[in-house]
């Protein structure tokens, strides 16, 4: 049986988006102190600042001309490590942000729990957590190593 050939593009995940903000500096702040994620680059040249979020990047373009906030776009999805509703929600609340319902959607790695929420130029931003299949495996894999701990430890005696 033949093999069947590679495509030419190979999609792996989101590499960057960028936004179009009308206030450059109040964007960096934003997405440091709300989202956790850290500027890597400028390019004063561009208007442009790039934020690292986790493997990828969210870049921040002063939009020429733009005197306010206002959408550029439908949304973009975070994919989280994990997916603590409690302390999500405690978050946003302590940082006066409104948030959607806590919700299920499909995402690049299956079904998961999500949240939205706008940032200040009025970009829909989702997160989205661990799929329900990857969270189960996890869950599994601590169970096991959690019986063996115990199993271990129990000969020990």
């Amino acid at each position: 049986m033949a093999r069947k050939p590679r495509p030419a593009v190979e999609i792996n995940r989101i590499d960057h988006v960028v936004l179009l903000v009308a206030d450059l500096e109040r964007s960096v702040r934003f997405y440091t102190d709300v989202l956790g994620m850290h500027e890597e680059r400028r390019h004063e040249d561009l208007g442009l600042v790039q934020m690292r979020a986790g493997a990828s990047l969210v870049d921040l373009q002063q939009a020429k001309g733009r005197k306010r906030a206002g959408r550029n776009m439908d949304h973009f999805a975070l994919n989280l490590a994990h997916f603590n509703e409690r302390r999500l929600l405690a978050h946003f609340k302590a940082q006066g942000i409104a948030v959607g319902k806590v919700r299920p959607r499909y995402g690049a790695d299956g079904r998961g729990k999500t949240l939205d929420f706008r940032d200040p130029d009025g970009n829909l931003i989702e997160l989205k957590g661990p799929s329900n299949a990857r969270a189960r495996h996890e869950i599994g894999i601590r169970k096991r190593a959690a019986k063996a701990a115990n199993t271990t430890g129990s000969n020990r005696g």
